[in-house]
């Protein structure tokens, strides 16, 4: 099942973005829908989740945080293309940015496509084990 986990403010823009990546055939969840240890919600499993965060300084530190625990595709939505900006966000571990308003077609596609790398690299990482 293929996830997307939206680490980002409320507004009406997210929401648009979030019903589309539903009617794409997402899994999008708000971090509430989430079971920590024994709670209710939807268990996590990383290998099929990707982060979406804003461009925010809390942004920049969920980035930070979510690199430091697993290793979990990261999309930031921002502002504007600001290089800089842009630049941190890919040294603090961000796999992809995007500029808002943000097609959702292309975000879905981009999403299912970091997954797909994703699984990829954990297959390969499992064969090297054996």
């Amino acid at each position: 099942m293929e996830r997307v986990l939206v680490m980002y403010p409320e507004g009406e823009e997210i929401e648009r973005v979030m019903e589309g990546l539903r009617v794409a055939g997402l899994t999008v969840m708000r971090p509430a829908d989430v079971a920590i240890g024994d709670g209710e919600g939807i268990a996590l499993e990383l290998e099929e989740t990707v982060f979406l965060v804003d461009d925010s300084l809390k942004g920049s530190q969920l980035c930070s945080w979510i690199r430091g625990v697993c290793d979990a595709p990261i999309v930031v939505l921002c502002a504007d293309y600001d290089e800089a900006r842009w630049s941190r966000f890919l040294e603090l571990g961000a796999d992809l940015c995007m500029n808002r308003p943000v097609n959702v077609r292309e975000l879905a596609a981009r999403i299912r496509s970091l997954l797909r790398r994703r699984r990829m690299s954990l297959r390969g990482d499992d064969e090297g084990e054996s």
